[in-house]
């Protein structure tokens, strides 16, 4: 059973793997669920860790469930990490860089004194931006350095008539301005991309120089199996299989069980053709609403009766006094004023019963000639504006197959973490945990 060091994949210790003191927070079916201590530590202090845990052991049983079907040793998987391997231990070898660089607060105050970019902000505001440059800076030089020794190594031809982009255009074409060791390549187009890049971070390096700092960078990647350990690297490719696992188990793993074809949507459609596809009859409601907080209060029934006689007897046109009238009544912001009381289409059981059995009596532009009571807002005088027939919405292969999608993504991917949890030997190690896991302990 493989242990599983979570530390939240979307941060960049996913690609490092890199060792970091981790705290166990539970077991599930006795494997280990770590994080790291400063996310332990800063999610405590939030209020977030219990849904951390909770998040994490389901990402736990996910990972099982997919070794138990061999999806780690998958071939597309196993490709895909041969590719990218060298990338992966390239990332480890530039973080730590990173983190062994330490900026110097004298540094950041002279940026922030000396740019015309500060002029209106806090430094308070911009530190954090102004140290991820400087880092980037001396992440720069590193790499220089470290390419510069590397060159000794290597076979190294430049083509230097195409640094002449007036001469030469990058956009219409693709020119090998030079070449390691008779294999990798650098274009004039990939030089380009790097030259506006560098442009945007404020770097005035000439494409000549920039183009030393593309080969400094080949070449350490074209080393980076030597200049960073094995292990270090199998970590980072462990984790970044359980990334690429874990993302197939909940976007592509149901699909298996469930394919989207004609066959399957058509059989989608007639299961559930009463729940999403019938539409009962409806009535779409306007109503005046004379509210009454008291079980029994008469002078607002008068109140209603009245009103009522008053629109039913207009000379002119009851409908648009009724409409009228509905906005006087209507409480709240005149957003809410605007709609004048108009419910909606509705069916009959959205509103109480006195209300919709009074409502489904009601021809198009017929006002109810009685004052409905409900116990829960008051009493109500209606207008009908309109009336639906049921409905049963047509079959179409793309429509319904968007919503099997849909459904599939999210029921069924409830009712499988639901019974994986339910099967599940669940430990926490969190003595103050009140999350969803709570009660599995006990089974």
């Amino acid at each position: 059973m493989r242990r599983i060091l979570v530390v939240l994949f979307a941060l960049l210790i996913v690609f490092t793997g890199c060792k970091r003191k981790a705290v166990v927070v539970a077991k599930v079916n006795g494997e280990k669920i770590e994080i790291t201590k400063k996310l332990h530590s800063v999610s405590k202090e939030k209020g977030q860790l219990n849904t951390i845990i909770d998040k994490l052991i389901i990402d736990a049983l996910l990972l099982q469930k997919a070794e138990e079907l061999g999806k780690f040793e998958a071939d597309d998987l196993t490709q895909r990490v041969e590719k990218l391997k060298s990338s992966l231990a390239f990332n480890i070898y530039i973080s730590d860089i990173r983190d062994a660089t330490k900026i110097a607060e004298g540094r950041i105050e002279e940026v922030f004194n000396n740019s015309e970019r500060f002029k209106d902000k806090k430094i308070e505001d911009v530190e954090k931006m102004i140290r991820n440059e400087l880092i980037g800076k001396e992440v720069d030089k590193e790499i220089s350095r470290k390419g510069s020794k590397l060159r000794t190594k290597h076979k190294i031809e430049i083509s230097k008539e195409y640094l002449d982009f007036s001469k030469y255009s990058p956009m219409k074409s693709s020119l090998v301005v030079a070449v390691i060791d008779d294999k990798a390549k650098i274009t004039n187009n990939e030089l380009n991309r790097y030259f506006v890049y560098q442009k945007k971070k404020g770097d005035d390096a000439s494409l000549s120089e920039l183009l030393d700092d593309l080969i400094a960078r080949k070449l350490i990647f074209i080393d980076i199996e030597d200049l960073v350990p094995e292990k270090r690297i199998q970590r980072s490719i462990e984790t970044f299989k359980e990334r690429q696992v874990l993302q197939y188990m909940k976007r592509q793993y149901l699909f298996e069980a469930s394919p989207i074809n004609p066959e399957n949507v058509r059989k989608f459609y007639d299961d559930h053709l009463d729940e999403f596809y019938s539409k009962p009859e409806r009535v779409d409601i306007r109503h005046i609403l004379i509210d009454s907080q008291d079980k029994v209060d008469a002078e607002k029934e008068k109140e209603a009766k009245e009103l009522l006689m008053r629109i039913i007897l207009s000379a002119k046109d009851p409908q648009e006094l009724f409409r009228v009238k509905a906005r006087e009544y209507q409480k709240g912001p005149d957003i809410i004023k605007d709609v004048a009381g108009r419910l909606g289409p509705i069916t009959r059981k959205v509103m109480p019963a006195a209300f919709s059995d009074a409502a489904f009596t009601l021809k198009k532009g017929e006002i109810y000639k009685k004052v409905v009571k409900t116990d829960e807002y008051g009493y109500h005088l209606l207008l009908c504006e309109d009336r639906l027939p049921a409905e049963i919405i047509p079959f179409s292969v793309e429509d319904i197959a968007e919503d099997m999608k849909r459904y599939v993504r999210d029921v069924g991917y409830r009712k499988l973490t639901e019974e994986m949890i339910a099967d599940a030997d669940i430990v926490i190690l969190y003595p103050e945990y009140k999350g969803v896991h709570k009660d599995n302990e006990k089974k």
